[in-house]
Order: structure tokens, then C-alpha cells, then sequence
């Protein structure tokens, strides 16, 4: 699927830590497109989520996003300074929410959230289940904030 816009948020795990299996994820930004910022690491590296964000507020944006992370997910400045161990499927989530206050296109957003929905989730199932711990496993796996629970349960 090829994405046009230039600015966006996302999180991935690098093709290192798919083939280890640790859940080392990267938070970062893009303002050249995502499919040259993508194109920048190595091949087989696994995005999770990408988020189209206002231009304006993209820098903004990234350090909420970080923020936020830092307090619910354990930095991992090891890997360097976006770096954070945890549930893939929690990362995913608090993109979704903390980010949502930045959005660009908002009537397109979520036609682009649903995609990345649909080819991240076959992907993981298909392609590196056996490779990626499911949450059940991660000896890091955190409780969601009480604000987040109540989306999972609606």
C-alpha cells in the first residue's frame, strides 16, 4: 500500500529484534513520506502503525506520543532514545489515542488506520507469530491505563 502523505507518526520493530523476538519498538516521525523514511531500515523490519498527522504539529505530536510512552512502557535508551520494550498490541493502542489530538485529513484518517489494521494484523498472524511473543508472553507486558481499558471492553 503505498502512503503519499508526507507526515506521520509510527512505531516498528526493526528486522533485529523480529528475529530475536524481543518487543524493542522505535516511536518516531516522518515529514518526508513514509515509504522513504521506511525504505531506511532494514528489510524485514515490521511496522505496526502509521499515522497521518497534521504538518503543523508533528514535532508536537511525537513528543507527546513519547512522553506518554515513557510512562507506561520501559524506555530502552540502550537502543537509543525512541526505544521502549512492551506489548505491541498496547504501543498500538496508545498511538491510536495519544496522537488523535494531531491528526491530518481527519475524514481520511481512519480509512488509513483501518488499512494498517487489517495488513499489520495479517502480517503478524501470518508471517511472524512465531516469532513476535503474543502478549501473554512478554514478561514486560504492563496493564493498560484505566482510560484505555474501557475501550477494549466496548
Amino acid at each position: 500500500m503505498a502512503l503519499s502523505y508526507p507526515h506521520y507518526l509510527y512505531a516498528l520493530i526493526e528486522r533485529e529484534y523480529v528475529v530475536s523476538g524481543k518487543n524493542i519498538i522505535k516511536i518516531g516521525r516522518t515529514s518526508n513520506g513514509l515509504n522513504k523514511r521506511m525504505g531506511q531500515y532494514p528489510n524485514g523490519s515490521l511496522m505496526i502503525i502509521s499515522i497521518p498527522i497534521d504538518p503543523n504539529q508533528i514535532a508536537n505530536a511525537e513528543k507527546h506520543v513519547l512522553q506518554i510512552a515513557k510512562q507506561h512502557f520501559i524506555h530502552a535508551p540502550f537502543y537509543g532514545s525512541e526505544y521502549f520494550e512492551g506489548d505491541i498490541g498496547n504501543i498500538f493502542i496508545m498511538m491510536c489515542l495519544e496522537s488523535q489530538h494531531f491528526l491530518a485529513k481527519k475524514e481520511h484518517v481512519i480509512v488509513e488506520i483501518e488499512k494498517m489494521i487489517l495488513n499489520q494484523t495479517m502480517h503478524i498472524n501470518n508471517k511472524n507469530k512465531h516469532k513476535i511473543r503474543k502478549p501473554n508472553q512478554s514478561r514486560f507486558q504492563l496493564p493498560l491505563p484505566q482510560s484505555y481499558q474501557s475501550l477494549l471492553h466496548s
